[in-house]
């Protein structure tokens, strides 16, 4: 009897490793959006807004999620902009120098480790700097800058998504 319970077990774990093996996580799209609504504008930085709304590959929307960076900022605690002052002859004052390449990598991750969780494959911004590009390119997360609503955006992508298979082929 216990050799038979035994052996069902072992049958039905091998099965359920098959089933979750063989399933495939869906890979998605993230807007940055300073709403939940699809029509809005698409947030200026990815990091700062305070929405990802997340669409399946085939541009339907799933959902909108709050960003638990975008308060996030580097080891001084403030964005070099916040640091920056008018003196008395208006000039601006302040700032402090960028933190390097690898500084702002480890500032990144947990940002690209969400995005991971999350199956991302594209994000969208109005703007991305040089680094940050590279960045996520080496984790396969694709950059896509664009200005306008967030359900446009996620056109462009599927778009650029489409022309890039037709030319591998």
């Amino acid at each position: 009897m216990k050799k038979l319970l035994m052996g069902g077990l072992c049958v039905l774990l091998m099965f359920s490793l098959v089933v979750f093996a063989a399933e495939k996580k869906e890979r998605r799209i993230a807007v940055a959006s300073e709403g939940k609504n699809t029509e809005g504008p698409v947030g200026e930085k990815l990091g700062r807004s305070s929405f990802y709304l997340l669409f399946d590959p085939q541009g339907k929307f799933i959902q909108a999620i709050d960003n638990p960076f975008k308060d996030a900022r580097g080891r001084s605690g403030q964005s070099a902009i916040d640091s920056l002052r008018v003196d008395e002859k208006g000039g601006l004052t302040g700032g402090f120098e960028k933190p390097s390449i690898g500084e702002r990598e480890n500032f990144w991750n947990p940002m690209l480790n969400f995005f991971a969780e999350k199956g991302i494959f594209a994000v969208v911004a109005e703007e991305f700097g040089d680094d940050i590009i590279r960045t996520m390119e080496k984790r396969g997360i694709r950059c896509v800058a664009f200005k306008g609503t967030a359900t446009h955006a996620v056109k462009k992508v599927l778009e650029k998504k489409t022309e890039e298979q037709r030319r591998s082929k």
